[in-house]
């Protein structure tokens, strides 16, 4: 390999990109090999709480400006501590990460972490909140852990020149625990005009007070979101939801184009609400998002339908309440009745015209059942109906009980981002496909 040209090796070590074992074999061929492979390994770190680990990278860093201009990607694998009484979620001085680590690291644009909740709170947020900083400054997206008091720590994140997309996971910590305080003098509230992606995962121990407070944070400095994720787990229905989307009802009259509202895939059949007590709130939603453009909508139905709702709800979609900008809709159907039904006459061409009427720039409908029946007609006769209206509709059907999960049980998500259709976005912002999807949840330490 050596023989060839510097051109065809870098097309060679491209295709190899996404296999650190072949790349680090490629690197003890030879030194020219190495000094063209060698930054490729450096591009996208995954840190864990290694001793010695920590020392080398640190040490070949500061060594290696080389190596350190290729870091783009940073994702810090810091598993839960381990809890004592007066010491929470503390790690010994030598496995938590350097400071320095975001000095050297200047041309990093992907931040993953999650885990690491006494380093971000302690470390990370104070660099983040200097307004003569620029360790970030070419920072485009940012997955991290926040707590739900920790608003403040909102408007020094939203503060980041280049960020377009935020990812945030609302951590579990105990009531205790002091909200971050900001030592900025200007207090002067800071809008965002860049960040157009915004994820929101909610832990089930989050009721609509909270929920409500923290949506508003995000929402008034984030003006220009057109694309909204909102996963939560079972617990607390679609009245968790509803809150969300009132805040963000002035984005859904203006930029927001792709909304996700997601359920984990496995649920408790107590976990939803079982009367209509928030049917005032669907309303104000409803009407909200009837008067939005929003062109992608990924859910479930009981958000939008009542929630004692039959079959018929299912392929009923000419009734649902939706935008007529939609192009895509993707929703999870779980049929709650016992009893097959008995067959109907339904007219699935009258079903198809009215949707098409209804929904003139439709192109796609994903249909996740969870029934205890097969319904054939439901997916072969409806979709050559829509087909012919030049609607794709795909079907996905599981066994109801498969939906049904175990107290204490987290399950995956329905909506991964290895999803090719329209209805996920197709691509993973931080490489890779993630552990149980986008959706689900992570284990609380308490139960590991």
């Amino acid at each position: 390999m050596d023989s060839l040209a510097d051109e065809l090796l870098d097309m060679i070590i491209a295709e190899l990109i996404g296999s650190g074992h072949t790349l680090t074999k490629l690197c003890t061929v030879s030194r020219r090999l190495r000094r063209l492979a060698e930054p490729h390994l450096y591009t996208a770190l995954r840190i864990e709480p290694h001793r010695r680990i920590l020392r080398k990278l640190m040490k070949t860093l500061q060594a290696r400006p080389d190596l350190v201009r290729s870091v783009t990607k940073l994702d810090i694998l810091f598993e839960y501590p381990v809890i004592s009484n007066h010491d929470l979620f503390r790690y010994p001085p030598d496995l938590r990460i350097p400071t320095q680590l975001f000095d050297l690291v200047e041309t990093l644009t992907h931040l993953k972490a999650l885990d690491c909740r006494h380093q971000l709170f302690e470390d990370l947020v104070p660099l983040l909140d200097v307004p003569s900083s620029n360790k970030f400054e070419h920072l485009t997206n940012l997955r991290m852990g926040l707590h739900f008091k920790d608003a403040a720590i909102i408007e020094p994140v939203v503060r980041l020149p280049a960020l377009e997309c935020l990812d945030i996971d609302i951590l579990w910590i105990p009531i205790d625990k002091e909200p971050y305080m900001s030592d900025r003098e200007d207090a002067q509230p800071f809008v965002n005009t860049r960040i157009r992606q915004l994820a929101i995962r909610f832990p089930v121990s989050l009721y609509p007070l909270p929920i409500a407070q923290l949506s508003s944070a995000f929402a008034e400095s984030m003006v220009a979101i057109e694309t909204l994720h909102v996963y939560h787990p079972p617990g607390c229905g679609a009245e968790a939801f509803q809150h969300v989307l009132n805040e963000f009802k002035e984005h859904l009259a203006g930029p927001l184009r792709k909304l996700k509202l997601c359920y984990p895939r496995k649920i408790s059949p107590w976990g939803e609400d079982r009367d209509d007590s928030t049917a005032g709130n669907r309303e104000i939603m409803l009407d909200a998002l009837l008067s939005s453009k929003v062109e992608h909508i990924q859910t479930d139905l009981s958000i939008f339908a009542p929630e004692h709702y039959t079959l018929w709800n299912a392929i009923s979609l000419h009734k649902l309440e939706f935008p007529s900008t939609l192009r895509h809709l993707n929703l999870r159907y779980i049929e709650r009745n016992a009893d097959e039904l008995q067959p109907c006459a339904w007219d699935y061409r009258c079903i198809a015209q009215t949707i098409r009427i209804r929904f003139p720039d439709l192109e796609c409908i994903t249909l996740n059942m969870w029934t205890e029946h097969c319904y054939s007609d439901l997916v072969e006769d409806l979709g050559n109906e829509l087909g012919s209206m030049g609607i794709t509709y795909n079907v996905q059907q599981s066994p109801y009980w498969d939906a049904i999960a175990d107290p204490g049980t987290t399950g995956t998500g329905i909506f991964d981002t290895s999803d090719t259709g329209e209805g996920s976005d197709g691509d993973n912002r931080f490489g890779g496909r993630e552990g149980g999807g986008i959706a689900s949840g992570r284990v609380p330490p308490w139960r590991r």
